[in-house]
């Protein structure tokens, strides 16, 4: 049997069948228990935590660890409790002893180990009283019965994984790409270099005398006695490997694929597939610096010319998985020495152009991109490095985890580091690697604090920081950059312009639940209190309905879960008594609506017609509403977040000529935020118009063009919301002439002229060159449509 785990909540348990052709391996057990991300699984041997016939241990970000009978899988027998961070390492001594490692830098099995600076990455039971622990200080560490006997150092980099080895001692894979083997007196007897990049497992292969090792690199490679003797190609980074009891092995990827790996003939995939497999696996790009990352030195900037041409790989190689680059045309190839079929092996082909800037140092290592990453409070900025060919959520991911940062930021960092980086092929050349905020500019991320997130305008509506305030109350200090969101849109040609048009939706969503919970009970004393006609309308004086809001609220918060969460019909009761609430009472109802808009469930609920009827009248009471600028700017940013889903975004539509005439009250608007919203909802309007057919299609536009004019007109815009004015505006004209020609009827041509020639520098100059794109599209467009 074989245990695998994802980036998920979700551990399986796969069965095989004779690993024969017609035979494939089957989920036979579902394991679901964890309330956030499975770092780690182990089989359990008989007699463990009270199983007669063993079971499965599993860790988690959330710091628990679950026992699992395999006999009856559907909830876990035990959970253990301890570990203040993500547990990431779990062993096993053959007596049932069960050791965990974790970021809380600690280990913990009948005695809590401390002693290691940084993280614990791996765990090893060696015997009923001695554990082995490695550390990302770069150490391993023996104890014996609670107390450290012995520290091994030599690695210069975190290390990962460790491996008992049999008359020997014990084996250990590090992020320095080398794999050591150790006596348990202290000795290093043995140093194997041959990965490119980090190794993140090692483990034995039964009855092979064969180790097996997997790297970043998107290799494993095996070894005999010091000795690579067979490199397995994956299309990304091996996460984990195994060796099966028949002396196969098995491998986890990136991709979310575990394979299985056979000396035998019989087990072997048709050859069709197999001849897919290496197709898929010799075209994936290679990010330079891990052909510079072994200890053999570093190659510096490539010169194309001064390589090899493919006649280079007539030569055999001298040993398993000696690297040769060769040059074909602009590309360079990287192949591997099969030894066992005495032939180069297409690796890939190396991405990053000779002519872009030298790479940035951080940490030991070179990087594509070194991000700065603000995280607030005055700390000082945090260096993210990421190399072209890595995955974005690892990268993501790690940094989360060393920072020591909340696990909500996951999708936003990655996010940020998908649409600030691109591979470049060799030979296409290349500006050189920059990054921005594709609204704002800004060429630094900042996440906002756990407790006041206002994605969109990077602070509370109500306060700019973390409490409530009132309206009449100092105004905020400038937004953070917007966090953006993005959903799937459809495939067209590129565009000729820069700045437009925008194919990305734009949500608001993340959120500040204590302030909203504190100012929902509140208000409902308040109106408990009053002793009108509106005191029916508190939450209940028993407390059950502040208590079901506490609940709604703890699933907003746990956005990992939000694929597999649903909300209560009693939790949805209250929210349609508070959408009654009076108008100054309204806007912390709106902002939970809000939040609740971009969780299926809450989708779900809106979308009922009696629901969406009243939240209809909410939305469009609130847009009028001048008195209480909350309302006006959450009701805007609840439609945005309304077209994440489908079904809600099909009533937004449905409603557009309505909800935009109301919504052009607020352009003209003293706030800030309330603009910026505006147009966010603008933009995810003009988004979901792209490529679709006219009909009603062409009034939005129209409306939307309208309302553009409006907030173009004004005498002075914030940089911010002008360059989102403006990329709105691109979308919505691209192609279309009728547009384009009302835009020319409401004199935009002559706005966008006197906002390409204004003389401004910084973030400014983003709304200029966008202004003069915008004025070339417009006659184009309207040139192209005439002719």
């Amino acid at each position: 049997m074989v245990r695998t785990l994802t980036r998920g909540t979700i551990e399986r348990c796969w069965a095989g069948h004779g690993f024969t052709r017609s035979h494939r391996w089957a989920t036979s057990r579902i394991l679901s228990g964890h309330q956030h991300y499975v770092s780690t699984v182990i089989a359990l041997p008989p007699g463990s935590s009270q199983l007669e016939k063993g079971g499965l241990a599993s860790g988690g970000n959330d710091g628990v660890i679950n026992i699992w009978d395999l006999d009856a899988p559907a909830d876990p027998v035990m959970t253990l409790v301890g570990h203040e961070k993500p547990v990431v390492a779990l062993a096993a001594a053959p007596n049932g002893l069960l050791v965990s490692g974790s970021w809380d830098f600690t280990a913990q099995c009948v005695h809590e180990l401390r002693g290691h600076t940084q993280a614990v990455w791996a765990v090893l039971a060696l015997s009923a009283t001695d554990v082995l622990t490695a550390s990302a200080d770069k150490t391993i560490k023996l104890w014996r019965d609670g107390k450290c006997i012995h520290t091994y150092e030599g690695h210069s980099d975190a290390v990962r994984a460790l491996q008992a080895i049999e008359g020997v001692g014990f084996l250990s894979g590090s992020n320095d790409g080398s794999l050591r083997v150790w006596t348990l007196s202290g000795e290093c007897v043995g140093e194997y270099y041959g990965h490119a990049s980090f190794v993140f497992a090692v483990a034995a292969v039964p009855g092979t005398n064969l180790i097996a090792s997997a790297s970043e690199d998107h290799t494993v490679k095996l070894w005999h006695q010091g000795k690579c003797v067979q490199t397995l190609q994956h299309p990304t980074t091996v996460w984990s490997v195994a060796g099966l009891e028949n002396g196969d092995v098995v491998t986890g990827c990136a991709d979310g694929i575990a394979r299985v790996w056979s000396a035998r003939p019989e087990a072997a995939l048709p050859a069709d597939q197999l001849a897919a497999y290496q197709a898929k696996v010799t075209n994936v790009p290679i990010a330079k610096s891990y052909l510079t990352y072994s200890k053999r030195g570093s190659i510096g900037d490539l010169n194309v010319e001064k390589l090899p041409g493919r006649e280079a790989l007539e030569t055999p190689g001298r040993t398993e998985g000696d690297r040769l680059m060769v040059r074909n045309g602009n590309t360079v190839e990287v192949y591997l020495w099969d030894s066992a079929q005495s032939q180069w092996t297409k690796f890939g082909e190396v991405v990053d152009a000779a002519s872009t800037p030298a790479k940035s140092l951080q940490d030991g290592r070179e990087y594509d991109y070194v991000f700065d990453v603000d995280l607030g409070d005055g700390l000082p900025a945090r260096k993210l490095g990421y190399n072209a060919t890595d995955n974005p959520w690892t990268a993501a991911q790690q940094f989360l985890w060393r920072e020591e940062l909340p696990q909500d930021y996951l999708d936003q960092v990655a996010n940020f580091i998908i649409t600030n980086s691109t591979p470049v092929t060799l030979g296409q050349g290349s500006a050189g690697p920059t990054y921005q905020d594709p609204f704002t500019g800004g060429n630094r991320y900042v996440p906002g604090s756990s407790t006041s997130t206002q994605s969109g305008a990077g602070l509370d509506p109500f306060t700019g920081a973390s409490s409530y305030r009132s309206s009449s109350a100092p105004a905020p200090a400038p937004p953070a950059p917007t966090t953006l969101s993005t959903t799937n849109g459809s495939s067209t040609a590129p565009s000729p312009y820069v700045h437009f048009p925008n194919r990305a939706m734009v949500y608001f969503d993340q959120s500040n639940f204590d302030g909203i919970s504190k100012k929902l009970n509140e208000f409902s004393a308040q109106l408990a209190s009053s002793g009108s006609d509106q005191a029916g309308k508190a939450l209940s004086a028993d407390g059950r309905d502040a208590g079901l809001v506490d609940s709604l609220i703890r699933t907003l918060k746990d956005t990992s879960r939000y694929h597999a969460t649903t909300f209560a019909s009693d939790e949805l009761r209250v929210v349609s008594k508070l959408l009654t609430w009076p108008a100054p009472m309204r806007f912390p109802v709106l902002d939970l609506v809000r939040s609740m808009a971009v969780h299926q469930s809450g989708a779900a609920y809106f979308a009922q017609p009696a629901v969406w009827n009243v939240l209809e009248g909410v939305l469009l009471e609130s847009l009028k509403d001048t008195a209480v600028v909350p309302n006006q700017m959450l009701a805007l940013r609840v439609l945005a977040n309304l077209f994440h889903f489908t079904n809600t975004r099909t009533l937004v539509v449905g409603r557009a000529e309505v909800l935009l005439e109301a919504a052009a009250d607020t352009a003209r608007s003293a706030n800030k935020n309330v603009r910026l919203s505006l147009i966010t909802l603008l933009l995810n309007f003009a988004v979901h118009l792209l490529g679709q057919p006219q009909g009603n299609a062409a009034d939005v536009k129209l409306q939307a063009v309208s309302i553009i004019a409006e907030m173009l007109g004004a005498e002075a815009e914030d940089e911010e919301v002008l360059y989102r004015v403006l990329v709105t505006l691109g979308t919505l004209v691209t192609s279309d002439a009728a547009t384009a020609g009302l835009a020319k009827d409401l004199d935009i041509p002559a706005s966008l002229h006197r906002l390409a020639s204004a003389a401004t520098t910084g973030q400014a100059l983003k709304s200029r060159a966008a202004a003069a794109e915008l004025s070339t599209c417009l006659q184009d467009v309207r040139a192209h449509c005439s002719s």
